[in-house]
């Protein structure tokens, strides 16, 4: 039986940019706050049929004692009969939400690792944020 191939994928991701700084003496439980920028530097090689999408997060505290950063590019191959309107669909809803739960687990992972208490970003229904847009 011939394996169907999704007609959006995933190929590969990087962590292009981190910056972590923590001031441990002025954290408060409950003051994290974040944001996403969705779409930085992408491209799209419509010959070879790859799509880089880049998301931007940041998380700052009140107290300016939590600053952090992540810029992620994801690399996602598409099928070629894709219509513009799918496109549209799979690069500005499905990537982000592909790629965003890398980040989860990189934020997630950085601050573990660094003797704090995890920060544990939500998840996040991409499909919402793009219809309030519209």
């Amino acid at each position: 039986m011939e394996e169907k191939k999704a007609k959006f994928r995933l190929l590969d991701f990087k962590v292009e940019h981190s910056h972590f700084d923590i001031d441990t003496n002025n954290i408060k439980e409950g003051d994290i706050d974040y944001s996403i920028e969705v779409g930085r530097q992408n491209g799209i090689n419509e010959e070879k049929r790859i799509f880089r999408l880049g998301l931007m997060v940041n998380i700052k505290d009140a107290n300016n004692a939590v600053n952090i950063s992540v810029e992620i590019a994801g690399f996602f191959e598409f099928d070629s009969d894709l219509d513009n309107q799918a496109k549209n669909n799979f690069f500005m809803i499905n990537a982000p939400a592909i790629l965003f739960p890398h980040v989860r687990a990189y934020v997630s992972a950085l601050t573990a690792l660094s003797g704090l208490k995890p920060i544990i970003l939500p998840t996040i229904n991409f499909s919402a944020h793009k219809n309030k847009d519209d």
